[in-house]
């Protein structure tokens, strides 16, 4: 949905929304070849072309000041283990005064009042409360894109690619055809995407 609807954007608006929805899409691709032709579709809508927008961000570890990276994987662990229902050895985590500072830390994500109900889920998560669960486990392991890398050694040159015999005509980027939607399909009705006219 998230793709679909970052799709949209960008085809509504393509100056504006673009290259930032392009780069939302980049970060839900599927496939690496998925992510390769966002990116690609991103620098042909950013007015600047910038060639960075072709390369994946370096992951490099996220530093929180007043955090240290054993408070955030302590808790990662407590997260994991209240989500399955192991809540002894939960609460084992969560009487750690550091896990309780970077449980503080992150009160934007899981309030207080969420991990009490997840205690009496025992679990059995909402779909609501897991997904904000997963959401904080992401960013705990979340990385810093202050670097990019470059491509890997193994990757083919244009050159070759050019003369081999099987190679087809690259066919020409656009956003309809981008992915499995139609971002002309951009109201939801009836149960069905649709377009304007239908």
């Amino acid at each position: 949905m998230a793709m679909r609807l970052y799709l949209i954007a960008a085809y509504l608006q393509p100056d504006e929304l673009g290259r930032s929805c392009l780069l939302g899409m980049a970060g839900l691709a599927r496939t690496p070849e998925e992510e390769r032709a966002f990116r690609a579709m991103a620098f042909s809508l950013d007015p600047d072309h910038d060639p960075s927008l072709l390369k994946t961000p370096k992951a490099t570890a996220a530093d929180f000041p007043g955090i240290k990276e054993n408070d955030r994987q302590a808790l990662g662990t407590a997260l994991k283990l209240l989500r399955s229902g192991k809540l002894d050895e939960a609460r084992r985590y969560f009487q750690r005064a550091p896990v309780q500072a970077a449980a503080t830390y992150y009160s934007h994500i899981i309030s207080d009042s969420e991990y009490q109900e997840a205690i009496r889920a025992a679990g059995r998560l909402t779909p609501r409360l897991l997904r904000k669960f997963l959401t904080l486990e992401i960013t705990l392991s979340a990385s810093s894109p202050t670097d990019v890398i470059d491509e890997p050694p193994t990757s083919v040159p244009w050159s070759q690619l050019v003369a081999r015999e099987d190679t087809q005509p690259a066919q020409p980027q656009d956003l309809t055809t981008l992915t499995e939607f139609d971002p002309r399909q951009s109201i939801f009705r009836e149960g069905k995407w649709r377009t304007a006219t239908e």
